[in-house]
């Protein structure tokens, strides 16, 4: 029973033997590669690692995008694809290689396959320690950290591990196994290495940011082991859209980089506007577009509106419109409201040195409110310089931002604008306008062949000239544009139904706007033009009709920054009644159209102007000309009467 018991002592201890020569060759063979792949676990400092987020141009995260992170050999070393916000991460440790010969100083060191496995064997006793040796090479104070592969720390040395020679004794769980040796200074980089302990213990140089097994440092004194000293670059594929993006990092750490996409084509802004906001609305609204692109603009009006035209870097009639884009574009499509059964005006004016200009802008202003005339464009035939800019003052003021605005480009018709005129124009805070002088408008012809383009010809389509008639003299003579295939003569026939001019003296004689400051020859090739050329009626108001009904005493009401109320005091000093000549042409223009006879007194002929601008009319009851006369007592409307009624209409009371 002895002996049994003996050799039963004796199996279990070669059991044991081999189950602990077994764990130590699974621990060799299982844990020795674990440990390599939990090599990052501690190392903060020995690997790179760069994370971030990539916006495309516009600040929106950048989906989809490839990264990838090379090395100095341009190979591939960590890859990934940018999530739904944009972000990325690329990380690599780096393994260590042999320089050239006779390079100096050790950088980092990570022992790896090419060192044998300096185990020795594993002592029996479950408490004994391992005796490392330790020689510190360079100056420095030095401190030794050993972790177990599950990254439980278990012995650390002082931290006066200085130049010389040392002992670390080290209080295992087991005698053999792989650990994780950490080497850490208060001057050079962290550095680390898996090592495998055996009971006799390893001897370990320490260098700057290099540990080195004692036993291979003879073989690495003239040709040290280093680690990753490359270059590495980021490169982001950015495809079609984008450019192709790339940034170098030349060391080992870890790296928080965003980075923003340029295109790879030029992208611009679109900027669409529709006035008024109510009149329709534009596709596309607005949008980024690649460079050299065709974008198609559509302009749908609203209920009961139409459009007229478009105006910014797209200019014309057409629509749909197709533009090119060659960099930010601004775009504007202007509406009107709709009233098929009112007639659509054309304002020929000076603005010049009368208030009576003001007046009767005002007048077809409250006429387009009361839903009885759409004006669709306003010209002005002076060269002031700040005839324009109060014109359009006074369209903003009103709230009829949409009408365009055309100024006379010549310099030999008008004068400049009367100081009150000049105020207006330039008060762009009162009234809330941008263009100011004459040279920021269209020419007025432009204007008058794109407006007239856009109307349909089957409307009472009536130009209303109360100024010289040299925008129209140039207007006839025009060629065939971009608006319209048909000549300045042809155009008018096509679509203007009537003429109404202030000017002249009726049956004979002379006034300002034809004669004065360069008007004559102009008057008198218009007139004999329309009425060799045309049948298109023309309706007249002399200045004596004009002198007799007078207006503007009622502004008292205005404001005083009201244009009207400014416009009357700069011309005559204070609020009192005025000439209407202008006022009375546009009277004409819209109820003198609804109710011919009822308000004057139409003579019907023929009108010859001189060069000097005298008119003469002949009588004539097949012609197409017609000047208007007060009707005599009982017939019609006073004096009195037709001047109460026009200042009402000026003032937008109906």
């Amino acid at each position: 029973m002895k002996k049994n018991s003996q050799i039963t002592n004796k199996n279990n201890h070669l059991i044991k033997f081999y189950f602990r020569l077994l764990f130590t060759i699974l621990i060799l063979l299982v844990f020795l590669p674990q440990a390599k792949a939990s090599f990052n676990i501690f190392q903060e400092s020995n690997y790179i690692q760069i994370s971030g987020v990539i916006n495309t141009p516009d600040g929106e995260p950048a989906v989809a995008q490839n990264v990838e992170l090379l090395n100095s050999d341009n190979e591939i070393v960590a890859s990934d694809i940018t999530s739904e916000d944009g972000e990325y991460t690329v990380s690599y440790v780096p393994v260590s290689t042999y320089p050239e010969r006779d390079k100096e100083g050790i950088s980092e060191f990570k022992l790896g396959d090419a060192y044998p496995n300096p185990a020795g064997i594993s002592s029996r006793s479950a408490g004994a320690q391992t005796h490392m040796p330790i020689r510190v090479i360079d100056e420095g104070n030095y401190q030794i950290e050993i972790y177990s592969v599950d990254g439980r720390l278990v012995s650390r040395s002082n931290y006066n591990l200085s130049q010389g020679a040392h002992t670390l004794s080290v209080g295992l769980p087991r005698a053999s196994g792989v650990y994780i040796v950490r080497v850490k200074s208060n001057n050079v980089n962290e550095v680390q290495s898996i090592i495998s302990l055996g009971g006799m213990g390893v001897s370990i140089d320490v260098r700057s940011g290099a540990m080195i097994p004692q036993q291979y440092a003879d073989d690495l004194t003239s040709d040290p082991l280093i680690t990753d000293q490359e270059v590495y670059t980021l490169k982001v594929y950015g495809g079609e859209d984008y450019l192709d993006y790339s940034a170098e990092f030349n060391q080992l750490d870890s790296y928080e980089h965003d980075i923003s996409l340029e295109y790879r084509i030029p992208r611009y802004n679109l900027q669409t506007e529709a006035i008024p906001k109510e009149g329709g609305i534009i596709e596309p609204l607005s949008g980024t577009f690649k460079e050299g692109e065709e974008v198609s603009l559509t302009a749908t009006p609203s209920k009961e509106w139409s459009f007229e035209r478009w105006e910014g870097d797209l200019v014309g009639t057409e629509n749909p419109a197709t533009i090119e884009i060659d960099g930010d574009i601004s775009v504007k499509a202007f509406f009107s409201q709709r009233n098929d059964d009112s007639v659509n005006i054309l304002l020929d004016t000076d603005m010049a040195t009368d208030s009576d200009d003001s007046a009767a802008l005002y007048l077809l202003m409250n006429l387009v409110d009361a839903g009885e005339c759409n004006l669709k464009a306003v010209m002005v035939n002076n060269k002031g310089e700040y005839s324009a800019g109060a014109v359009e003052a006074m369209l903003y003021h009103h709230g009829l931002t949409h009408v365009p605005v055309g100024a006379y480009k010549g310099d030999d018709v008008g004068i400049d604008a009367m100081q009150s005129y000049q105020e207006i124009a330039q008060d762009t805070q009162e009234y809330g306008h941008n263009r100011v002088t004459r040279d920021q408008f269209p020419d007025a012809v432009d204007v008058y062949r794109q407006t007239l383009a856009s109307l349909p010809s089957d409307q009472e389509n009536v130009v209303v000239s109360i100024g010289h008639l040299n925008n129209i003299y140039y207007l006839l003579e025009s060629e065939p544009d971009e608006h319209s295939d048909l000549n300045g003569l042809d155009l008018v026939i096509e679509k203007v139904s009537r003429f109404e001019i202030m000017g002249g003296e009726y049956p004979r004689g002379t006034e300002h706007n034809f004669r004065e400051r360069g008007a004559g020859a102009y008057t008198r090739d218009v007139i004999h033009n329309i009425r060799d050329n045309t049948d298109i009626e023309l309706r007249l108001v002399g200045f004596s009709l004009g002198e007799k009904i007078r207006t503007g005493a009622g502004y008292d009401i205005l404001p005083e920054t009201h244009p009207l109320h400014r416009a009357l005091v700069g011309k005559l000093g204070s609020i009192t009644d005025h000439d209407s000549f202008d006022s009375v042409s546009a009277f004409s223009a819209v109820r003198g159209a609804q109710n011919r006879g009822y308000y004057f007194n139409w003579v019907r002929g023929t009108l010859t102007v001189g060069s000097s601008g005298y008119s003469s009319f002949s009588e004539d009851p097949e012609g197409d000309h017609y000047y208007a006369e007060i009707h005599q007592a009982g017939q019609g409307p006073t004096v009195e009467e037709l001047s109460d009624l026009i200042e009402e209409l000026q003032l937008g009371n109906f």
